[in-house]
């Protein structure tokens, strides 16, 4: 005790520092401790809870852009399907247009040569016609008389027939 006296320590001074020192703790730890316990933990909760709802919006957020990505592959497919389908009706609109028009012209060839052809007819019957009366007017010079009309009519169906029986 005197080395402590010598030293200029004294002995109630570090007891009563002693014991208000563990008053001091122990009204800390009562009062001010479990306060910080409890906010520290609460903290640590809210921080644990944010790094979970982080995590929930990471894992939403990649099923979105997951759903996303198959619903933007199922539009451009089916817009592929539409360019596809849309250049298989326009081949078979141009097929279709094609067979019309051809069906068309076989029509116009054969409506032609039906004209032709009863043209053709008018243009012999015609012809007939006047190859009669000129062999008729001939025939009148070369005689010299007129005939009555009953062999008029024998003269030029005999000269009809007999250029209808030459080969055309």
């Amino acid at each position: 005790m005197d080395i402590l006296h010598q030293l200029g320590i004294d002995p109630k001074v570090i007891l009563i520092q002693i014991i208000g020192f563990l008053i001091l703790f122990a009204v800390l730890k009562k009062f001010l401790f479990g306060k910080v316990g409890e906010l520290l933990s609460s903290r640590q909760k809210e921080i644990k809870d944010n790094q979970a709802q982080i995590e929930r919006q990471k894992e939403d957020t990649q099923k979105l852009k997951e759903e996303y990505e198959k619903h933007l592959a199922k539009i451009e497919e089916e817009i592929r399907e539409r360019i596809a389908q849309s250049i298989k009706e326009g081949q078979e609109d141009k097929e279709e247009i094609i067979q019309e028009a051809r069906e068309e012209a076989r029509k116009v060839m054969e409506k032609a040569k039906e004209q032709i052809e009863i043209e053709k007819e008018k243009a012999k019957v015609e012809l007939h016609k006047e190859v009669a009366n000129l062999a008729l007017l001939a025939a009148s010079k070369v005689i010299g008389e007129t005939l009555d009309e009953a062999t008029h009519r024998r003269l030029i169906n005999d000269f009809i027939e007999g250029i209808e029986e030459l080969p055309s």
